[in-house]
């Protein structure tokens, strides 16, 4: 494929996802709030609270997560609390009826606050432990083997961040990186950019192309593709996600031009 086509069918992705009528600017203005990468700016309690949230997202439903933040997010508030908690305090959380009581994600939360803690001190911060990696520039066009290495360092030293997990935290940071999670790469599958969902790697530099050639940033980019798949997306007021894994809405896609996937079911009809 070439430059004009990856930018055609984000494009496509994007006017279906903004769509029309009333709803359109506030998802317009929903989706502009990504093109900020801000959270390397924020300091290592930030950070830390998003890895808190990556950490209880693996394996979960988005939506069970997401409800459950300000509770989890209430048990684990900073790098500093999190990192002194002891038995007893993981006990009470663990007794707490509105926490997710997943123990070994509970322990990983304490465990990665220490780590963190541990890079904060040798480094000066976290953020300077992941601009050193990167590059003085951490959150523009960064190598890509730079970000590789960086992502190998931190699974290593972290919990739960296995290899979907990873590019979900980096992309938050605002590294020029997406998180090749099942909706995104079912998605690039369908637009025949993967030829299966599982190429991870090639969904990763899909979406550093995508943000290349549209001159959005990547976490936009993970996010307007997301929301184009993902079964709701209540901040966007999307009750129904258009590219569903069973049933999609092909008639209301501006892709299916371009999407093998509406183009063999639309022959088979």
């Amino acid at each position: 494929m070439t430059d004009d086509d990856y930018r055609a069918i984000f494009e496509a992705i994007e006017r279906t996802v903004i769509g029309e009528g009333p709803d359109a600017e506030v998802r317009r203005r929903a989706l502009e709030g990504f093109h900020q990468p801000k959270l390397l700016e924020q300091g290592d309690d930030a950070i830390y609270r998003q890895l808190v949230m990556v950490t209880f997202y693996s394996g979960f439903r988005a939506a069970t997560v997401t409800a459950k933040e300000h509770v989890i997010l209430g048990h684990f508030p900073s790098v500093a609390v999190a990192a002194e908690l002891t038995e007893t305090d993981i006990a009470r959380v663990l007794e707490d009826p509105a926490m997710i009581r997943n123990e070994r994600k509970i322990r990983a939360c304490v465990t990665n606050a220490r780590q963190m803690r541990e890079l904060a001190a040798k480094h000066g911060s976290f953020a300077s432990y992941v601009r050193a990696a990167c590059g003085p520039d951490a959150v523009g066009d960064v190598p890509f083997e730079n970000v590789l290495m960086l992502a190998e360092d931190l699974q290593s030293r972290f919990e739960y961040l296995g290899e979907v997990t990873i590019y979900h935290l980096l992309t938050d940071l605002g590294l020029p990186v997406i998180k090749p999670d099942r909706v995104i790469c079912r998605v690039l599958q369908r637009v025949e950019i993967l030829s299966h969902e599982s190429q991870l790697l090639r969904a990763i530099l899909a979406g550093r192309r995508f943000s290349r050639v549209t001159g959005h940033s990547p976490r936009y980019v993970d996010r307007v593709i997301v929301a184009l798949g993902q079964v709701k997306t209540e901040e966007f007021l999307i009750e129904r996600g258009v590219c569903s894994k069973t049933n999609p809405q092909c008639g209301k896609c501006h892709v299916a031009p371009r999407c093998g996937h509406a183009q063999r079911s639309h022959a088979k009809a």
